[in-house]
């Protein structure tokens, strides 16, 4: 049953333009052609292999943008999409006449509009039918156009389950997007009476009864690109940042412990379907932990699939212990208002210096008085040579702003703020257990999306 919250006939002012419209995504048998190019990540609690199931959802939520896109390089009859795709059981149906559900909430760039919109789908997926490969139909499809929405933006699209008030009715899925700091709660989907009301997060063996058919299901997927054909050239982007979801029962989210890339030939969300179809040819990304930078490239390379994307490995005080991770890093600690909580654990692959960068959530970093406070601590036997460190602010419109160093003391050598400055030939050593406190200063109030915090440097062990 499709229930918009807004008729499409009626727009108050300044508020979004909701329309049921005619779908565009394509889920691909695996006895089919592919046709539409497809790349993102998959989400799991552990390592690809073997496949491990994670607690279901009942929020999944990302940020995607298309900031730095030239619009003129996508087609007229083309689009660029980015955002969620999520898979969900049925209660009733099972054996040869298994069904699925799929979910896809994205941010939409097409070749005919300068601004974009956000587009959703549900296909229901007749896995099998009489024991051979099914078919899929879409039940809901529509679109919202939101004030305020460029192509610089950055959005925050959440679905959620919502219980229906009354007992025995079927649950509905709520789609909410943020942009610039407000929310709209665009639409409301009343699922079939015989879905399951989570989202499924991790992955299994693909199975045709008790018969093999090879790579996995990934159940949660966070799609950077996905187009009607190749856009074929440079001048796009897309951003993918702080894919989380909510599980069943909690009220808090939970991030992507391990995430990989996928495209279309491998992004199965049940045992023989998948999105899209085809791979995105010519299309790389930049990425570190929660975020990722989809973007084409000039000289053909592509992103291969099941890429390690980024993976939460923290090694215990005094290294050891973490056979999956580089065992010479620093730790960054972020003040929260109370106290230095860790946040992230750098991992340089070497003794070359290297530039890395790590996502902040905006509750996460408190400031102190008219400050932000980070602190670097090295908990391994090996030594941290610092070049440089910098502070940058995303505000909701899009916009970079740099957060300039103020104070920096080392635990042993006291002030080195000059020595953090710049990309140079002077260094910060960090030995085990010592500290540098990092004062990053405000220099007015703006709103704030998220923090990134950029390093570089090298390590040595011991």
């Amino acid at each position: 049953m499709l229930v918009p919250l807004y008729p499409h006939t009626v727009k108050a002012p300044n508020s979004p333009l909701v329309e049921e419209v005619e779908p565009i995504l394509e889920t691909q048998i695996f006895t089919e052609n592919a046709t539409q190019p497809y790349i993102g990540l998959y989400a799991t609690n552990a390592s690809r292999w073997p496949p491990t199931r994670a607690p279901n959802a009942r929020e999944v939520s990302v940020i995607v943008s298309f900031d730095g896109t030239d619009t003129s390089v996508i087609q007229e009859d083309n689009w660029l999409l980015a955002g969620i795709a999520a898979q969900g059981q049925d209660s009733e149906h099972g054996g040869c006449y298994a069904i699925d559900w799929g979910y896809t909430y994205g941010l939409l760039l097409n070749g005919t509009e300068s601004d974009p919109f956000v587009h959703a789908e549900v296909h229901e997926v007749h896995e099998w039918h009489d024991c051979l490969p099914g078919y899929s139909i879409v039940v809901s499809s529509w679109k919202a156009s939101i004030p305020d929405l460029h192509v610089s933006s950055y959005v925050n699209l959440t679905m959620k389950w919502t219980d229906h008030p009354v007992p025995g009715q079927s649950d509905y899925v709520d789609y909410y997007a943020t942009v610039n700091g407000q929310t709209h709660h665009l639409y409301r989907y009343y699922a079939a009476e015989s879905a399951n009301p989570y989202f499924m997060v991790g992955t299994e063996e693909r199975y045709w009864g008790f018969i093999p058919l090879g790579n996995t299901v990934k159940w949660l997927q966070f799609f950077g690109a996905w187009s009607e054909y190749n856009i074929g050239t440079t001048g796009w982007h897309s951003y993918l940042i702080d894919p989380s979801y909510k599980k069943v029962g909690s009220s808090s989210w939970t991030k992507i412990s391990f995430a990989y890339s996928t495209d279309g030939e491998n992004s199965y969300f049940d045992n023989v379907f998948r999105w899209g179809g085809d791979p995105y040819n010519d299309v790389d990304a930049s990425y570190y932990r929660n975020y990722v930078h989809f973007y084409p490239t000039s000289d053909g390379s592509t992103l291969d699939p099941d890429t390690l994307l980024w993976s939460p490995p923290t090694p215990p005080p005094g290294g050891g212990g973490c056979p999956d991770c580089h065992p010479r890093s620093p730790t960054l600690f972020v003040w929260n208002g109370s106290d230095f909580g860790e946040e992230f654990t750098f991992h340089f692959p070497g003794n070359s210096d290297v530039t890395l960068h790590h996502v902040i959530l905006q509750d996460s970093l408190v400031p102190l008085g008219k400050n932000y406070l980070l602190r670097l601590r090295e908990l391994n036997h090996s030594i941290s040579h610092i070049d440089f460190v910098r502070l940058y602010v995303v505000t909701p419109q899009g916009e970079l702003h740099e957060y300039f160093l103020g104070k920096a003391i080392h635990s042993e050598f006291g002030d080195v703020e000059h020595l953090l400055l710049h990309d140079d030939e002077d260094r910060v050593d960090l030995e085990q257990f010592h500290d540098v406190d990092l004062r990053f200063k405000i220099p007015k109030s703006e709103d704030i999306f998220f923090f990134i915090f950029e390093i570089q440097g090298s390590t040595e062990g011991s």
